[in-house]
This record gives structure tokens, C-alpha cells and sequence, in this order.
């Protein structure tokens, strides 16, 4: 059995590869996607809707608090809180690239 040193020094190295790949193509071959949809945050997790009525939920994103510590003692951020609650009204949208 492979020790997870071994794989990550595997990951490393494929990841070294591509990165050597990429910085050879020409430039303006870069690829990318995104999407803006309509989205509102419901209870501590993120609802995002097929079109603009709402009618049908795509998927449910978790929105989990920040993982690092606060020493000014305020409350850890929480992504859904960026959003507007669902029933609220307002309508609000959410965006994503790749």
C-alpha cells in the first residue's frame, strides 16, 4: 500500500505537468464557463432555481460557516447570509465560473 506521501508527491508532480502544458499554449486559448441563475438562501443553505419563477429548485448548495477563528469574538461569517431569504420577496441571483 502507497503511503499518502507517495500520492500526494504523484499529485504534485501531474500538477507540475500540467501547469508546464498550459504555460505552452498561446495565449487566448483560455476556456472558461459561467452562469448567473436565481437563487435565495433557505434555513443555513443556498437554493438555486431553474429560471426566474422559482418554481423548480436545480440544487441546494450547504453553506457552512467560516472554519477560522474569530478572536475579536463576532460571530463567524455565513455564505447563505449574503443572500436574500426565500419568501422575503426580493428576488436575488447567484454567480459561478469555471
Amino acid at each position: 500500500m502507497k503511503s499518502s506521501a507517495d500520492a500526494a508527491t504523484k499529485v504534485f508532480a501531474e500538477g507540475k505537468a500540467m501547469l508546464k502544458k498550459n504555460h505552452r499554449r498561446p495565449l487566448g486559448q483560455s476556456n472558461g464557463v459561467y452562469c448567473v441563475v436565481s437563487g435565495n438562501s433557505v434555513g443555513d443553505n443556498i437554493e438555486i432555481y431553474a429560471d426566474e419563477s422559482r418554481s423548480r429548485v436545480l440544487m441546494t448548495s450547504s453553506a457552512l460557516r467560516q472554519q477560522n477563528k474569530r478572536p475579536d469574538g463576532k460571530p463567524k461569517l455565513l455564505s447563505r447570509r449574503l443572500y436574500c431569504p426565500q419568501g422575503s420577496g426580493q428576488i436575488d441571483y447567484i454567480g459561478a465560473l469555471r
